[in-house]
């Protein structure tokens, strides 16, 4: 079994795919520049994925705390331990989206 297999099955399919995305979106950040485009494919970047931010953040919080109340139900010392990885990968993901995405969008709201 490889190394994003077994990612995949210790966090959870649905989970890795949000995380994911999320990663993509962070990244995605670095491709938005200045100026709101109203047609063709710069559109995604400018008008799409900005609205999508606020979705995934929330979605993410979300996520947050549903970690922290399965890793406070958890009895085993395992699923801690994995709720814990969890809840530090999920930490990391919301701070990149607000640390990335808070100018971008007060760059685009302002321009």
């Amino acid at each position: 079994m490889g190394n994003l297999s077994k990612l995949v099955s210790s966090i959870g399919p649905l989970r890795f795919m949000l995380h994911a995305l999320t990663l993509i979106f962070i990244l995605l950040s670095l491709f938005v520049g200045d100026t709101v485009y109203y047609t063709g494919w710069r559109m995604l970047s400018s008008l799409v994925v900005p609205a999508l931010i606020p979705i995934i953040f929330f979605g993410m919080l979300l996520e947050l705390m549903m970690s922290t109340v399965f890793l406070i139900d958890a009895e085993e010392v395992e699923k801690k331990s994995r709720f814990k990885t969890i809840i530090k990968i999920d930490l990391l993901l919301v701070a990149g989206l607000l640390l990335f995405w808070v100018p971008v969008l007060m760059r685009l709201l302002n321009s």
